[in-house]
């Protein structure tokens, strides 16, 4: 008769052997998932402030294209972004005590080179502020017309996009 002492490691070999395939399975899945989400031919970073209405402009740019790879960031992060690994930047913001974020500002006059990549939304409560250095897509912080400006978006996005084909 065998021993306890044989069967408790043989079940510890078999515990062992699951968790190794557990995890084999999930690594290849992960594996799979990044080749899949690398496939997609655009980057796009959305760098914006935190707002209802902007964060579904956001939901609404994401829902219109499955070719594109959408990053989300704070408007902070522009002074930090390498443009190059960008396809398109877009860039959502208010209008701030008569002039646009700091960050917006630095950044758009730091990139004047790429502007044509650059998209800009900026909402003020007159609906028409803007910064003179760029054609901006401008109006009101309305959440029900936040489809109407993820469109307007999109179709400079697909613009972007011919362009660099």
């Amino acid at each position: 008769m065998k021993s306890f002492a044989y069967y408790k490691s043989g079940f510890k070999i078999v515990v062992l052997l699951f968790f190794l395939s557990a995890f084999c399975f999930h690594s290849r899945a992960q594996e799979i998932a990044n080749i899949v989400e690398n496939k997609k031919p655009y980057k796009v970073l959305l760098s914006k402030q935190d707002s209802d209405f902007k964060n579904e402009v956001v939901e609404e740019l994401e829902l219109n294209f499955d070719d594109v790879n959408f990053k989300v960031t704070e408007l902070s992060a522009l002074k930090d972004l390498n443009v190059n690994n960008w396809d398109a930047i877009v860039i959502l913001h208010s209008w701030e005590f008569l002039n646009p974020p700091r960050s917006v500002k630095r950044f758009i006059r730091a990139n004047t080179s790429i502007k044509n990549k650059i998209i800009v939304l900026t909402t003020s409560s007159d609906g028409d502020s803007k910064m003179d250095e760029v054609d901006a897509i401008t109006g009101e912080s309305v959440l029900v017309d936040a489809y109407e400006y993820a469109y307007l978006i999109t179709q400079r996005l697909n613009k972007v996009f011919a362009r660099a084909n």
